[in-house]
């Protein structure tokens, strides 16, 4: 076998932690490698080029299923078959990404009227919690509230 490196050497090259090596060998994402005598991991410069393109799927925010497959076309697909694949696993991403940033969105918008109100609330000595919570509990509860029965009315 050619010119080989370690595990620590194909992290190096490729941009991924060796967890992450490990992880993605072991769920199936990366097909397995050959090994040693003593059982070390050996990765050539091709394992190092697939290592490279899960890193970039990764760093796209794809899901480990989604790489999987990604990778197996890369090694045994055409250039029609990775783009088809492409478009479908960015389009999945995409609507996830859309869908997160509402949520942020939403999530902000609350924080900031629980701000608005919490920052008004002239605080005293009085405990937060009990039957009669202090207004600062109750602003959030009721924000929380009303956030539930708007999120019920979009679904």
């Amino acid at each position: 076998m050619g010119d080989t490196m370690t595990i620590k050497g194909a992290a190096d090259a490729s941009g991924l932690s060796t967890d992450t090596i490990r992880y993605y060998e072991r769920t199936g994402v990366l097909p397995p490698v050959s090994r040693t005598m003593n059982g070390y991991r050996r990765y050539t410069d091709p394992h190092i080029e697939t290592l490279r393109f899960a890193r970039s799927l990764r760093d796209l925010g794809l899901p480990v299923g989604q790489m999987a497959n990604l990778i197996r076309v890369f090694h045994d697909g055409t250039c029609r078959d990775m783009r088809d694949a492409l478009v479908a696993c960015a389009h999945e991403a995409l609507a996830r990404v859309v869908t997160q940033r509402q949520d942020l969105e939403r999530a902000e918008r609350q924080l900031r009227a629980v701000l608005d109100k919490v920052e008004s609330i002239a605080a005293n000595g009085q405990p937060s919690s009990g039957l009669s919570p202090c207004a600062c509990v109750v602003a959030v509860e009721h924000k929380a509230a009303c956030s539930a029965r708007q999120s019920r009315r979009t679904q």
